[in-house]
């Protein structure tokens, strides 16, 4: 490491002293962090599907808690995504949900399989282009153990990426429609 003693640099030991300081005041910062008001469920996705014929594997995990003192969330999600060619990803998403009442028991399983088809039209990052990306989710969670929504849902949103100096801008328009369940 550039800087630290030993290195033959003059005030390397202070160098290295004052980055493990800084170290330590962001890991007890983050013991002091009070809960964010926003956060999952993150609707964002880009446009961009993985490299042909290359798998992307994203595993997340939520977790909810109310005031009434119930918890919720994913222990983890199951995303893989598969690139088929240069503008088209198909996915699967396998949650595995667990929901807990306050005081009561906790309650796990597979959550509602969503199966999602992505493609991009267009590659200029500077211009900007569009995609598409229809989603479907099937009911295989328990709706009685809250584990589902009990009916299928599709969702036909619209992406849009463009590149602005350093930092990309998406949009995400969206018509959701669900059965009854």
């Amino acid at each position: 490491m550039r800087g630290f003693a030993g290195e033959g640099q003059e005030g390397g030991k202070w160098k290295a002293a004052f980055w493990w300081i800084r170290l330590a005041a962001i890991l007890l910062g983050g013991l002091w962090a009070l809960p964010a008001w926003a956060g999952p469920p993150f609707v964002t996705n880009d446009p961009d599907p993985p490299d042909v014929e290359q798998w992307e594997l994203i595993f997340p995990f939520t977790l909810k808690r109310a005031a009434d003192g119930s918890h919720s969330g994913e222990f983890v999600t199951f995303d893989i995504n598969y690139g088929y060619d240069r503008f088209t990803q198909l996915s699967i998403e396998v949650p595995i949900p667990y929901t807990r009442a306050a005081g009561g028991e906790t309650r796990f399983g597979v959550g509602d399989v969503l199966l999602e088809y992505k493609r991009r039209f267009g590659t200029d990052e500077r211009a900007g282009y569009f995609g598409i990306n229809p989603q479907l989710t099937l009911p295989t969670g328990s709706k009685r153990r809250d584990l589902g929504a009990g009916r299928v849902t599709m969702q036909l949103p619209l992406l849009y990426q463009k590149r602005v100096g350093q930092d990309s801008v998406l949009w995400r328009p969206a018509l959701q429609v669900a059965g009854r369940g």
